[in-house]
């Protein structure tokens, strides 16, 4: 557990660190409001990576195999969601995000592409945040 607790901080605080990094980009890409929202993203979920990491972790209690689950489902959704944003803004994409890609669009097959990319991050966030309300109830001990 101590180890992916700390892969979970090292990850995080690199996603923190390319979310700023995305911050020095955004008047370079093709709809820098949705730029914007990717340095926000990375900075989010590099926070989430540290804070479920650091603090939340070690109180799971849950099986080896939904522990894996868990992390890599966490892991997937940070990545996904500040790529997928990012990606919507070099591409100019609005149908997922129709608030940060108003006045924008991009042909078709690269609309559905980025809904499809940011609906699987939905659906391993939601999945995640299961696993831990039900590994959070704090029957036992899975060390």
């Amino acid at each position: 557990m101590t180890d992916l607790k700390r892969r979970l901080v090292k990850h995080g605080v690199f996603l923190f660190f390319v979310g700023l990094l995305t911050g020095l980009f955004i008047t370079l890409m093709k709809n820098p409001r949705m730029g914007l929202a990717a340095h926000l993203e990375g900075l989010m979920a590099g926070m989430l990576l540290v804070l479920v990491g650091g603090c939340v972790w070690q109180y799971l209690n849950l099986s080896r195999k939904w522990t894996n689950i868990a992390y890599y489902l966490l892991l997937y959704s940070a990545y996904v969601t500040w790529a997928g944003t990012l990606l919507g803004a070099l591409l100019g994409t609005s149908r997922s995000t129709p608030i940060a890609g108003a006045g924008f669009s991009a042909p078709e097959w690269q609309e559905t592409f980025l809904s499809l990319f940011l609906l699987s991050e939905v659906a391993a966030i939601l999945v995640f945040f299961c696993l831990m309300f039900y590994g959070l109830r704090g029957k036992g001990n899975n060390k």
